[in-house]
């Protein structure tokens, strides 16, 4: 079947703006596999949340001024809600990051918590193996309520450690 530009453009933006495939794929009766085609397609050219946004916000108005929408289109409104808090959610969060301060951690400051947490802390001998590592990697066989949470925080004070 041939389907128009608008048509594939349509599918798009709603992709884009978060409907899930498969209930675009009930709505549209396009198959998943030639929605995934046609998004892949379209990912080359630039995609702008705010342009998704705006796209949702029209699919939303025109879904609700009809006055006895079907199952599938209450179906297609819902998710277009949820997809549009999210897109907003996520413009939200990308303006308001500011940057953090960095934190010194080869101070005096965390050396000395490091020397007291070992020295009066009360850990186990495999604790403060675990603590004294300068490995890179650590591998640990973790079961319930062994201290590991307490242990791999005072790690993370250790200029050395890198994966907290």
């Amino acid at each position: 079947m041939k389907y128009t530009k608008e048509f594939k453009e349509e599918c798009v933006n709603l992709l884009k703006s978060g409907v899930s495939a498969l209930a675009l794929s009930k709505q549209t009766g396009c198959s998943c596999p030639t929605l995934a085609s046609w998004l892949k397609a379209y990912e080359k050219e630039n995609f702008s949340i705010e342009n998704a946004i705006k796209f949702t916000k029209a699919k939303i108005g025109e879904l609700s001024k009809k006055p006895n929408p079907s199952s599938d289109e209450v179906v297609m409104m819902s998710e277009l809600v949820s997809a549009l808090a999210k897109l907003e959610n996520g413009v939200k969060k990308v303006k308001s990051i500011k940057p953090r301060p960095v934190i010194n951690m080869n101070s005096p400051t965390a050396n000395e918590l490091k020397k007291r947490i070992l020295d009066h802390g009360g850990l186990f001998n495999y604790q403060r193996e675990f603590l004294n590592s300068n490995d890179t990697f650590r591998i640990v066989l973790k079961s319930r309520q062994i201290g590991f949470s307490y242990v791999s925080s005072a790690g993370c004070t250790n200029w050395r450690s890198s994966w907290a």
